[in-house]
């Protein structure tokens, strides 16, 4: 598991940067990427193994690097209105870069109410139940295969 002190960053913000270079330690290895086939620092590599295991699967459902992401992208989606319909075209635009079909619109807006229902039945305030709910809907479109592999 990654661990990032925001305390050593030079703005809160880079926590979300992605990196090119990272610090590698023979001993040490990061065990989010040796899920995603990292390759050996003690070896060259011209082209890297790829593999699809129920590990990375997990990793994608439980890790808590997608679940800040999903809750990152939930904030910068955020909520208008009443309505969820136009949030969910926007996660669409910006996690698939495409609109939704009908279909998925009616579902994707199914599953948020049930899910802010649901949290709300839970003793959530309305408000906090809806930020949940779009941040669980997030959640799902990362690891939906059209997101997590090219076609």
């Amino acid at each position: 598991r990654i661990t990032i002190h925001t305390d050593q960053l030079k703005r809160p913000f880079d926590r979300r940067r992605r990196s090119v270079y990272l610090l590698a330690r023979r001993g040490y290895s990061l065990t989010l990427l040796d899920v995603f086939d990292q390759p050996s620092i003690q070896t060259t590599c011209s082209r890297r193994q790829s593999s699809a295991v129920p590990l990375q699967s997990l990793t994608m459902l439980n890790g808590r690097f997608v679940d800040d992401q999903a809750e990152a992208l939930a904030e910068r989606i955020g909520l208008t209105g009443g309505d969820v319909e136009p949030s969910v075209r926007r996660l669409y635009r910006v996690v698939l870069c495409r609109l939704p079909d009908a279909a998925e619109l009616q579902l994707c807006r199914e599953t948020f109410e049930v899910q802010a229902a649901v949290l709300r039945g839970q003793g959530q305030k309305p408000a906090a139940a809806r930020r949940q709910a779009l941040k669980e809907l997030c959640h799902t479109l990362l690891n939906t295969s059209e997101f997590l592999y090219r076609e």
